[in-house]
């Protein structure tokens, strides 16, 4: 699971890499939230992912990513208009991971480095 929300990072990262658009101002904006869990239901992964664009008439895109692997608990919330969170101290850890993380780089704690270190089909 923690390759999955690495590979995604790393093509978030790629893809953003070549994007370009105009924009006369500077703006930071939360782009996605993703998780993914493995066949252990103590085992998820989560990604928090900012965008942002800096005042210049062509702008390159920058993200910045956290990665945690840990216990998460996901549902719907609201009634007018719904929408699907995760919470638990994971997602927290994982926001704080992207909000100090360099631009166009992933940071991932100890426990997600050895995962992914240990993991059989990638090299990381």
């Amino acid at each position: 699971a923690a390759e999955k929300v690495t590979l995604f990072a790393l093509e978030a990262i790629s893809f953003v890499e070549r994007f370009r658009f105009q924009t006369k101002r500077k703006t930071t904006v939360p782009a996605a939230a993703v998780s993914s869990s493995s066949n252990q239901a103590s085992n998820n992964n989560s990604i928090n992912v900012t965008t942002t664009t800096t005042t210049t008439t062509t702008t390159t895109l920058k993200i910045r990513a956290g990665l945690a692997s840990g216990p998460v608990v996901a549902g719907v919330i609201g009634q007018a208009m719904p929408r699907y969170c995760f919470f638990g101290d994971t997602v927290n850890l994982a926001s704080r991971m992207e909000s100090t993380s360099i631009e166009m780089r992933i940071q991932c704690t100890e426990l997600t480095y050895r995962l992914l270190r240990d993991a059989p089909t990638h090299i990381f």
